[in-house]
């Protein structure tokens, strides 16, 4: 499939059950967002009462893990939702939950991993991040439908990106678009409501919006899995093309025509070469 038509597939399938996909990141945007007004509630209070900065740092880990929690089922969710969706199997939220549950370990040390990779090969030069998300965007997408490890499920996206370096770039940049454009409206409406609302309730407004588009990329992803896995077997697994049936040569020896006498004055049949007629004795001349 071009990216066109992956883009197109993707939206096909996210408006089936558009309220499944975005339900995952609409509990992720409110238990962020809940997270940071509780210890920011707790940052001012923190020079005078220096005990309890152990606690606000014991906290903001535990938020970092329920947040990478979260992401990986949501990752878990939609990715299986595309697939049953894609594959045109029977879906359910349910089952999909499970699903992401059944693999969630994996799919935070998969994203632990990754990020960490990329993020040192876009500091150390930005080339090698970019090489280094192509080929691992698929881990997660692997983990959920494969059931690999984090380490395998990197190996295998390594490998369908193979020579499809460019094809899955081009699919990761209109993916950063559609991001960058959703957040570019969600800071515009917060920033409207910004005079009129606190502050919490204008990032709560963002959150949700940008909740309403996550879902894109993680549908977008599975159809590229699809596309690339189907692309590498029909390059491995083509069947060669039947030789051709060539009939078998008979040779046809030629056969001399016989020929008959008779005796000319009995009538009697004669043998080859006879010069006797053996019936009447006649010289046959």
């Amino acid at each position: 499939m071009s990216i066109s038509e992956i883009v197109s597939k993707s939206l096909s399938i996210l408006s089936r059950r558009y309220f499944s996909f975005v339900l995952p990141f609409l509990v992720i945007s409110l238990v962020e967002w809940l997270l940071s007004i509780f210890f920011r509630g707790f940052t001012p209070v923190c020079p005078v009462h220096p005990f309890l900065i152990g606690f606000v740092i014991l906290g903001s880990f535990g938020s970092l893990f329920l947040t990478l929690f979260f992401d990986a089922i949501s990752i878990g969710i939609v990715t299986q939702l595309a697939a049953d969706e894609f594959l045109g199997k029977e879906t359910s939220f349910k089952k999909s939950v499970n699903s992401a549950l059944d693999v969630v370990v994996s799919l935070i040390v998969g994203i632990i991993i990754v990020s960490v990779i990329v993020i040192i090969g876009l500091i150390i030069l930005i080339i090698p991040g970019i090489i280094f998300l192509v080929w691992f965007c698929l881990t997660p997408i692997v983990i959920v439908l494969e059931k690999r490890g984090a380490t395998e499920a990197m190996s295998k996206s390594k490998e369908l990106t193979k020579g499809n370096w460019f094809h899955v770039f081009g699919v990761l940049i209109l993916i950063a678009i559609i991001l960058l454009v959703a957040s570019t409206i969600g800071n515009v409406i917060s920033s409207l409501f910004a005079p009129v609302l606190p502050k919490p309730l204008s990032l709560l407004i963002e959150k949700i919006i940008l909740s309403l588009i996550n879902p894109v990329s993680g549908v977008i992803l599975t159809v590229l899995y699809f596309d690339l896995l189907a692309r590498k077997r029909t390059t491995v697994v083509s069947p060669l093309p039947p030789a051709p049936y060539i009939e078998p040569k008979t040779e046809v020896k030629e056969t001399q025509p016989i020929t008959y006498r008779y005796c000319p004055y009995c009538g009697s049949p004669l043998p080859p070469g006879a010069k006797f007629c053996p019936r009447c004795g006649a010289a046959i001349e």
